[in-house]
């Protein structure tokens, strides 16, 4: 009886570190897995955080470029209002006061009587009409070179001619004209049938703006011949050429600026615009490609240019 109450602990003694082993085992197992999820997990967030980092630097990257580009935007608006702000001075010397500036839309505005009266579409000798004219011709001239290209794609004014201190007219902004429109509308009122005395053709209102708005272009032409040698950039898509910047259009009665059946209302719609249409970049390789044409290393902030 005593032996087998001796075997009969040793089995138990036996069980138990057989149960021990097993337990141990099963928690190494338990520990082993814990770890290798912990490291999985460590590497997972890690990664996250890469992707974090590399993400972040391309959204700051793509705000740079934007912000660049929007800077780049507002300065061509700048120029685009000093260049208006330009030309109109002329005529404020000559005390034409009725000239007007419609920033928002980069538009000089001749109304009615100051280029031409009701049913008129040429210029007279000597007349205020011609002086205008004449004024435009000048302005032209003389404020847009340093906004303006030459036919191979360079500047037409040197930047450093173009500089603030070095002519009135400067271009700090290093923006540049695309298009510059001669633009000619008319009132509502219809043109007699059998057109217009000294030209029966002009038989519409349409008819009547273009020739007004060609008739300004071939006098500003012949009165200083470099205007027609200025010219623009325009995109087509991505490509950006270099076309003349003076243009002509005409839009007879069809964007009227007031009611024609208000008093007034018609002189404000017999009208010469001179619309300012500043080339802007498709995008910000278009515009790092515009500012290595023009040998401009960066945009330069404003805190720049100060001295």
């Amino acid at each position: 009886m005593s032996w087998r109450a001796d075997q009969h602990e040793e089995h138990e003694e036996e069980s138990f570190f057989v149960s021990m082993s097993d337990i141990m085992v099963g928690l190494l197992f338990i520990f082993i897995i814990l770890v290798v999820f912990f490291v999985l997990q460590i590497r997972i967030e890690a990664s996250k955080v890469v992707e974090l980092e590399t993400e972040l630097g391309r959204e700051e990257g793509e705000t740079s470029e934007r912000d660049q580009l929007d800077q780049y935007r507002s300065r061509t608006a700048n120029q685009r209002t000093e260049i208006l702000e330009g030309l109109k001075s002329f005529f404020a010397r000559e005390g034409f006061t009725e000239v007007e500036i419609d920033t928002s839309n980069g538009v000089l505005r001749f109304p009615d009587g100051v280029l031409f009266a009701s049913g008129q579409y040429d210029f007279r000798d000597g007349t205020r009409t011609a002086t205008a004219v004449s004024t435009l011709a000048d302005a032209l001239a003389e404020v847009l070179p340093c906004s303006v290209l030459m036919k191979d794609g360079e500047r037409y004014r040197s930047r450093n001619f173009c500089r603030p201190g070095m002519t009135e007219f400067h271009n700090s902004n290093d923006a540049f004209v695309e298009a510059v429109y001669i633009e000619g509308h008319t009132d509502n009122d219809t043109v007699l049938p059998g057109g217009l005395k000294g030209d029966r053709n002009l038989d519409s209102n349409l008819k009547l703006s273009a020739r007004r708005a060609t008739n300004t272009y071939e006098r500003v032409e012949d009165l200083r011949p470099e205007v027609p040698t200025f010219y623009g950039l325009t995109s087509v898509g991505e490509v950006v050429r270099v076309e003349p910047a003076i243009a002509v259009s005409g839009y007879g009665e069809q964007r009227p600026i007031a009611d024609n059946d208000l008093p007034g209302g018609k002189n404000k719609n017999r009208r010469i615009d001179v619309r300012i249409v500043m080339y802007q970049p498709y995008d910000y390789k278009s515009l790092n490609l515009l500012l290595k044409r023009l040998g401009v290393a960066t945009i330069r902030k404003p805190q720049d240019e100060v001295g």
